[in-house]
């Protein structure tokens, strides 16, 4: 008896909740994708050079003497928010993602994905750019990177305390073209924005439904440096539950932004 109903909610709950997230292609061809950056240029004194790349040292402090020279590499960050994500997604067995790099499937438009990054990232840069994106984006003002309301031009955050806190940007559309699709973006302002944006998606995508429910949405998150659990939701905006609820919840918001320090919108 236990047995089936493990089934039951393993197969159908899970399932049918990770779609009102996800979209319904989780169960079909679905990419989590990251970003793939190739080894910088050698400098013009230095023709033949080669940037290599070294083991850190054990934790009980011996050094790992070893070094690879790498054609192609991809972040910390990257590698972090997809284990969250996969580890997220093997919660039920129907849900099996493909990992692509953005160069992989640059020019696929008409798919369902996760991207992992911000503009670094060709597949977020197609997500922020889609007229299916009406939540948030993100604007350089005095050589700072900010994330600003895309329909207002306000600026969300305050990037001056980066050294302690990181900032990040959770987005969900139906891209213009093909709103059949599900376009997901989990980027930072830096690395700990990023991966702090795709463990929210992956550990409490339950408190995404409940205010977001299948509709597509964006938020605002903020991450403590060197934590990623420490994630919370600092701005949103979506439009999947009742008048009443989204009432409640801006009114929550802008309490918890006042005792940030944020300025309240007008």
């Amino acid at each position: 008896m236990l047995i089936g109903l493990e089934y039951i909610y393993r197969h159908y709950w899970i399932n049918r909740s990770f779609k009102k997230i996800y979209g319904k292609d989780i169960t079909r061809e679905f990419h989590v994708v990251y970003p793939l950056h190739c080894e910088p240029l050698p400098p013009r004194e230095l023709p033949h050079w080669k940037p290599v790349f070294h083991k850190l040292p054990r934790k009980n402090g011996s050094v790992v003497h070893s070094g690879v020279n790498l054609k192609q590499i991809t972040s910390i960050a990257s590698a972090k928010s997809i284990g969250y994500l996969v580890n997220a997604f093997g919660k039920s067995p129907k849900i099996s993602p493909t990992i692509s790099s953005d160069h992989d499937i640059d020019e696929k438009m008409d798919i369902s994905f996760i991207s992992i990054g911000g503009k670094g990232n060709i597949k977020t840069e197609d997500l922020l750019e889609n007229l299916g994106n009406e939540f948030y984006e993100f604007r350089i003002n005095n050589n700072v990177l900010n994330i600003t309301n895309k329909k207002t031009g306000e600026k969300v955050v305050d990037t001056n305390d980066m050294d302690k806190c990181d900032y990040g940007v959770i987005i969900k559309i139906n891209p213009a073209h093909n709103p059949e699709k599900t376009w997901i973006c989990c980027a930072g302002v830096g690395l700990w924005g990023t991966s702090g944006a795709s463990y929210y998606l992956a550990q409490k995508w339950k408190e995404i439904l409940k205010w977001a429910g299948n509709k597509p949405f964006g938020c605002v998150i903020k991450t403590k440096v060197l934590s990623d659990d420490s994630t919370e939701i600092i701005d949103k905006i979506g439009y999947g539950v009742s008048l009443l609820k989204r009432l409640k919840n801006e009114l929550k918001l802008m309490s918890r932004r006042l005792n940030m320090g944020f300025a309240p919108p007008e």
